[in-house]
């Protein structure tokens, strides 16, 4: 793919890039909805989240059950288009709402006795959240200039 603009000046790196960041949910609800499929077709073995014995199942169940409370959290503290957030769990982390998913994201593909869908999750993330984050960000020091670069400056 070229980096050459179209006739309306867009890039077509920087029209995918838009599209990841605007479709990421249901692009991830997809890809999700896609391994589980595969994975009760194959037969693949699910761990049982309520196994204390099976380290895995409950490293996965805590990090499903961080990604939740973090998501939930920072949502209700966040006044997207008001004001830069900079309260609860923003004070932690820049993203605590990416953050969050990808706790979930990666907690459920632990759940799954399978490797192949721990690396289409950091595919995802590589590919669509962590660009995601970087648009954010520019749109963000754009938005709010010195108040972002603050608070970008001291918060992880």
């Amino acid at each position: 793919m070229s980096s050459r603009s179209d006739a309306s000046g867009v890039s077509a790196w920087s029209w995918l890039g838009d599209f990841l960041a605007t479709q990421r949910v249901s692009i991830s609800f997809l890809i999700f909805s896609v391994l589980v499929l595969h994975d009760l077709g194959a037969g693949k073995r699910v761990r049982d989240p309520c196994n204390v014995g099976d380290s895995w199942a409950v490293f996965g169940l805590v990090l499903v059950s961080l990604g939740l409370a973090l998501r939930s959290w920072a949502a209700g503290v966040l006044r997207k288009g008001h004001e830069l957030a900079t309260t609860g769990p923003y004070q932690l982390c820049r993203h605590p709402l990416y953050l969050g998913s990808m706790l979930m994201m990666s907690g459920f593909s632990l759940l799954v006795a399978d490797a192949a869908n721990g690396l289409v999750v950091a595919a995802l993330l590589c590919i669509v959240y962590l660009p995601t984050i970087r648009r954010e960000e520019t749109k963000l020091a754009a938005r709010h200039g010195e108040s972002w670069r603050a608070f970008a400056r001291t918060s992880p």
